[in-house]
């Protein structure tokens, strides 16, 4: 959950409210589009990096692999082929018995084969890659905040379907008004969490953003 924080005296006269968030967050997405079949994580459950969290139809992505593995092992069979009608031309080069021109015909056949099977070979990975994309992983340990999907739906390659923030540091994030910029804004201030304000934590600014929320009027400021 978020945890709201005030912020004192970052303001002069007075103090600001805002919310505790995870330094990094990442918006997790699938790769490939299809329909979501899984979906294994609620909103402010801790994961792990790797960790799988939901999975899209696999069977598009499948029956194309089916289809690169079967083109991949019928190159593999004209190249060896391939090798042995080279090897025996050779042998018979040696001894006389075929041309050269022969011989550099087989040659050349199997350059082309194994060009087929080196081709065959890369679209194979590229769809175990693709079959892969259906599961969505996290990137990190943290906690889901944010799901913008569910079980049934179909999800667009790149949409967004979690968001995770990250273990590790945090900052207190605080809407500042354009007008206490008027004066200097004090670097060094104490953030005390509204749920326990016994608890206090010394803490200097880390960041102002250097836009303005156009439809706020106010500023962005982060303090660690």
């Amino acid at each position: 959950g978020v945890v709201v924080a005030k912020a004192e005296p970052l303001v002069q006269g007075g103090a600001v409210t805002g919310d505790v968030r995870a330094r990094v967050q990442t918006d997790l997405s699938f790769r490939v589009s299809g329909k979501i079949i899984e979906r294994l994580v609620e909103v402010g459950q801790s994961v792990k990096a790797g960790q799988l969290l939901a999975r899209i139809d696999p069977e598009e992505q499948k029956a194309d692999l089916d289809v690169a593995a079967a083109n991949l092992q019928s190159a593999e069979a004209q190249q060896t082929q391939a090798q042995l009608a080279y090897d025996r031309q050779q042998s018979l080069f040696r001894t006389q018995v075929t041309t050269r021109a022969a011989l550099d015909q087989a040659q050349e056949a199997l350059l082309t084969a194994q060009a087929s099977t080196k081709s065959a070979q890369a679209l194979f990975e590229t769809a175990q890659d693709t079959l892969s994309y259906t599961e969505l992983k996290a990137d990190a340990d943290g906690v889901i905040t944010a799901r913008n999907a569910e079980v049934g739906q179909v999800a667009q390659a790149a949409q967004v379907v979690f968001t995770l923030a990250h273990d590790g540091d945090r900052d207190a994030v605080f809407e500042v008004v354009e007008s206490a910029f008027l004066r200097p804004i004090d670097a060094d201030g104490t953030v005390t969490l509204l749920s326990n304000p016994t608890q206090k934590i010394a803490a200097k600014v880390r960041e102002i953003s250097p836009t303005i929320d156009s439809s706020t009027g106010t500023i962005k400021v982060k303090v660690a």
